[in-house]
């Protein structure tokens, strides 16, 4: 509730307080359900369309710098004062309406629940005592590279005076312009390697029946440049095979 008040203001004004809209934002949070089943299930709760109404109001950019401004004061009081893991995960919201302003606030995909349409977001964050504690987040937008939303990571965390030894990225990040920035940075970083198809270099990877390390130039299409990174080949066992 606390940090559910911080995030919206306190500038709503009407029959429901800020705190009777906190408490159906978080419960619907807490439970990962939306706020229209806790709105039917609580008497005393506002409608779904005052809450939308009210939500309307918030801009992105504001909202955005508050949210990683809480998040910073977060990991001040609770992460060590060494360099950390931080891993980065790039996630996918099915969507299935009509953008609110401007066509880049969703982007395409493969089809998921239905629809190729998304609202894609960004995060960084790292583990402790077996517990994720997010550090940065991100919007994502349709005319934004994968490479931006990196650096705009990297450049949040910087600025929390967070230090981190190694960068865990999800696979959506496997290109050669962002392997390539890291090199530059002298970032250590570890993500899963894309084999796309029948006819894709890295296939050729996977071969024999012990794990190994090789050298692999990841050539770029678009930006008619190559990158050299170690590729590790991990063999493991599934079901006695």
């Amino acid at each position: 509730m606390f940090w559910v008040l911080r995030l919206l203001g306190r500038r709503f004004h009407g029959m429901y307080s800020p705190k009777d809209m906190a408490s159906v934002l978080a419960l619907a949070a807490s439970r990962k359900t939306s706020t229209s089943r806790i709105c039917q299930e609580h008497e005393l709760a506002p409608c779904e369309g005052v809450i939308r109404c009210r939500l309307r109001r918030l801009t992105l950019k504001p909202l955005l710098k508050r949210v990683n401004r809480l998040f910073a004061e977060q990991a001040s009081g609770l992460l060590p004062k060494r360099p950390l893991k931080i891993a980065v995960d790039y996630t996918l919201i099915p969507y299935y309406g009509r953008p609110k302003r401007k066509m880049d606030e969703v982007v395409r995909g493969k089809p998921k629940f239905g629809t190729t349409w998304f609202h894609a977001y960004a995060t960084a964050y790292t583990i402790l005592s077996g517990r994720r504690v997010t550090v940065a987040l991100a919007f994502v937008r349709s005319s934004d590279g994968k490479l931006e939303v990196i650096k705009d990571l990297i450049r949040i965390v910087e600025s929390q005076d967070i230090e981190f030894r190694c960068l865990y990225l999800d696979r959506a990040f496997f290109t050669a312009g962002i392997i390539r920035h890291l090199q530059e940075r002298g970032i250590q970083s570890l993500m899963p390697a894309i084999v796309r198809g029948k006819t894709d270099r890295t296939r050729a990877l996977i071969k024999g029946r012990t794990s190994y390390t090789t050298l692999y130039t990841m050539r770029s299409s678009r930006t008619k440049g190559i990158v050299t990174l170690p590729i590790h080949a991990v063999v493991t066992y599934s079901k006695v095979r």
